[in-house]
């Protein structure tokens, strides 16, 4: 058989070009022939052409056959990167180990389009003066009403302004470094810390507790203050006494961990999860003692250590990238998310838990750990205890569908003040969407929680204070998913909302607080980490009860006020102190109670 070389005509006509057939290079073509089409070529043919030789032509249509392989090439590329970023986002939803988070996914944006709240919108944020604070409501005409005026973030404000106890600032400093509890004393606390206190945030193992008391033996300062930290959690975890009555040991250990801490940061530029840890235990230690800036502090340092510690693994690398910033892709985010070990993921959560809780009733600056929340994985439960990760894991998800509630519902540019209906007459078709999504949200959250760490709704009695912060965290999103409707009614006395969609939201607000209250003066009669924030919520809980008994059409829903005011007032009394919100609170609320009893003399 005679074999022959085949030869690549020099140049191609028109029709083979689009069809991108070979061309055989004459007048007409073969393909042109069976098409019975007429032959053109880019330029004249030539007897050189004809014979193979190479021109100017022949290079033109050797670049353009080149330049439409690599656009050809460059579409298939970027449809497969297409491909691979949604895949990479479903991937992102959270895992299956968690499962009790249904709102974070795509799907859960449907919906909610209020306030310029878009499908596209990935991200939740609590919005900066948003409307949902107990400090907001004091701006309210309604309220105003029974209270007076008051300026905003007042309870910033007097939290700013009030000193440390005195037993804190007497122990500061009168601590002997050197020294430390004894082996004996050491056990019994660490005990104590990981029956109590160690639910809530759970950022330590025991193994570590053990490698740190070795380093801090080893004359390792930030290990001794993680020590004073265990204990001082050890001692006010289990503790049911009011203020007045914690250990003075408990404040001495405190104070001397700070010195250490404080000290560090001034001075050291060594960042490490251990010294995360120590951090978010003091911010916890401060929760206990219901100081929320002390607390907020903490747990700001705690989240810039665990950005250093991260950034330190990679710091060869061209540039720092953030998870969540709209700058970096998510391929590269996956550089950071790739170095989160399980430590490193739980001291991520607790920062957001703290953090969040804070900035929501307290106008103060962020450390940037909300936007990451879409990007860091979720704990699992292999090293640690079933139903503390998985009540923390829970919490975790209640917190992102609050924080979810703030955005749509209460942003500054919103209408979380209560609706003027004759001037959204239009817009309140979709505002009934958002709220309506919003609430399922809730219910799927609820329904999906793992049955070990799932809490009955309403005020019976539950076996752990665990499963009771998850209740209320239930009743906290519902009631400020409907209080705009609440509050628009109040603000329209002489309009008549019975029977209407718009009175059932109002009914589903008022027994969302009354239940709320009623689990909340459980929570109160115990110490916990959520002393500051349950009260807050609590008295705006109770804020907008007096409202809704201000309101005509409101008033027959909330006979049992005064019965729920002096509940409340007693627990605040266990922690009364000078100053801070215990105080205020109560003697608001006596004021407001003072008000009505005077109203009800004189009608």
């Amino acid at each position: 058989m005679t074999s022959y070389i085949r030869k690549r005509a020099a140049l191609a006509c028109d029709l083979c070009r689009h069809r991108k057939r070979r061309c055989d290079g004459t007048q007409p073509c073969a393909t042109c022939r069976d098409a019975q089409a007429q032959c053109i070529y880019p330029g004249a043919i030539t007897a050189s052409t004809k014979n193979g030789a190479h021109g100017d032509l022949a290079a033109r249509d050797r670049l353009a056959r080149v330049e439409a392989l690599l656009e050809e090439h460059s579409h298939l590329i970027n449809d497969l990167q297409a491909e691979l970023e949604h895949m990479k986002q479903q991937q992102y939803i959270d895992p299956p180990t968690v499962q009790m988070s249904p709102f974070v996914s795509s799907a859960a944006n449907q919906g909610l389009t209020y306030n310029d709240t878009t499908v596209s919108q990935t991200q939740f944020l609590i919005p900066r003066r948003h409307r949902t604070s107990t400090s907001w409501l004091l701006s309210l005409p309604q309220l105003q009403h029974l209270l007076g005026y008051y300026p905003s973030n007042y309870f910033r404000d007097i939290e700013v302004n009030s000193p440390l106890p005195r037993e804190i600032l007497s122990c500061s400093g009168n601590y002997d470094l050197d020294s430390k509890p004894s082996h004996d004393e050491m056990e019994i606390l660490a005990k104590q810390y990981f029956s109590s206190a160690h639910q809530y945030y759970p950022v330590l193992s025991s193994a570590e507790l053990e490698c740190y008391n070795y380093e801090a033996t080893n004359g390792d300062k930030v290990a001794r203050a993680l020590l004073l930290l265990v204990c001082t959690l050890g001692i006010l975890g289990p503790s049911e006494t009011s203020f007045n009555h914690i250990p003075d040991i408990s404040l001495r250990y405190l104070a001397k961990a700070m010195e250490i801490l404080n000290e560090h940061l001034a001075w050291s530029f060594k960042y490490s999860v251990k010294l995360t840890q120590a951090l978010v235990l003091a911010a916890a230690a401060f929760s206990y003692l219901a100081r929320p800036l002390h607390s907020y502090r903490c747990i700001h340092s705690a989240f810039i250590s665990l950005q250093h510690t991260l950034s330190g693994s990679i710091h060869d690398e061209s540039s720092a990238l953030t998870p969540g910033s709209p700058a970096v892709s998510r391929a590269s985010a996956q550089n950071w998310l790739d170095r989160f070990n399980e430590s490193q993921k739980r001291l991520y959560w607790a920062c957001f838990l703290i953090e969040c809780d804070r900035v929501a009733e307290l106008e103060l600056p962020r450390s940037g750990v909300e936007t990451w929340e879409d990007d860091v994985p979720l704990p699992n439960h292999r090293d640690y205890n079933d139903c503390e990760t998985l009540g923390f894991v829970a919490e975790t998800s209640a917190r992102r569908l609050l924080n979810r509630i703030h955005s749509s519902l209460y942003a500054a540019s919103g209408d979380g003040s209560g609706l003027e209906f004759h001037q959204l007459e239009h817009g309140l078709d979709k505002l009934y969407k958002v709220v309506s999504e919003l609430h399922r949200q809730l219910e799927s959250w609820h329904s999906s929680i793992p049955t070990i760490v799932k809490p009955d709704l309403g005020t019976a009695v539950l076996p752990t204070d665990r499963a009771r912060v998850l209740r209320m965290r239930y009743y906290a999103a519902m009631h400020i998913i409907y209080r705009p409707f609440l509050l628009a009614v109040s603000k329209q006395p002489d309009r008549d909302f019975t029977g209407t969609q718009i009175m059932q939201h109002c009914e589903t607000c008022i027994q969302a607080c009354r239940t709320y209250l009623l689990n909340a003066s459980e929570m109160l009669n115990r110490r916990s980490p959520y002393i500051w924030t349950f009260s807050a919520s609590s008295l705006g809980a109770l804020f907008v009860l007096s409202i809704a008994s201000q309101s005509p059409q409101l008033r027959h829903l909330v006979t049992d006020l005064p019965s729920l005011q002096t509940i409340l007032v007693d627990r605040w009394k266990l922690w009364s102190m000078p100053g801070p919100i215990f105080e205020q609170a109560i003697r608001m609320i006596e004021t407001i109670q003072n008000k009505e009893a005077l109203a009800r003399q004189i009608s």
